[in-house]
């Protein structure tokens, strides 16, 4: 039975990747477009993301960010436990280094990765037909 979703980051088009990663709306999953109906993807979500991850995730600033995630959790729940509001201070710093470990002003803009692309392959690249790792795979063949 055909699957009427996208299922692996070989088939995902990158332009559907980032329009979740965007508004966080997984029938963009779906193969049809229909961002109307109302369907639970979570679950191809998550194995689409291990399946990048495993791939392309183990880079400096996903470590980076994940011990800022940890150190956040852990004032946090010192906040949370002891009333040290010390540690609360300490979360919003952290917070705040998240945030600009986020800020995409120091990364190329999508529209631009995407002349890049077309640039140096001496061809146009659709994002709405380009899967994730074919776009991933391009990015940091050209980033060397």
């Amino acid at each position: 039975m055909k699957k009427d979703y996208y299922d692996s980051i070989d088939t995902l088009p990158i332009w559907n990747w980032w329009e979740i990663a965007r508004f966080g709306n997984l029938n963009y999953l779906r193969m049809d477009g229909n961002l109307e109906k109302k369907t639970d993807y979570a679950e191809a979500w998550f194995i689409i993301q291990d399946e990048y991850l495993a791939d392309f995730g183990d880079g400096e600033a996903l470590r980076k960010m994940l011990t800022l995630k940890k150190e956040w959790i852990e004032q946090q729940a010192k906040f949370i436990v002891n009333g040290d509001r010390a540690a609360l201070n300490m979360a919003n710093i952290i917070a705040i280094d998240m945030e600009d470990e986020n800020d995409p002003s120091g990364y190329m803009k999508r529209e631009d990765t995407i002349i890049l692309l077309e640039e140096k392959l001496g061809r146009e690249v659709d994002p709405k037909i380009i899967s994730v790792r074919k776009y991933n795979n391009y990015i940091n063949y050209y980033s060397r």
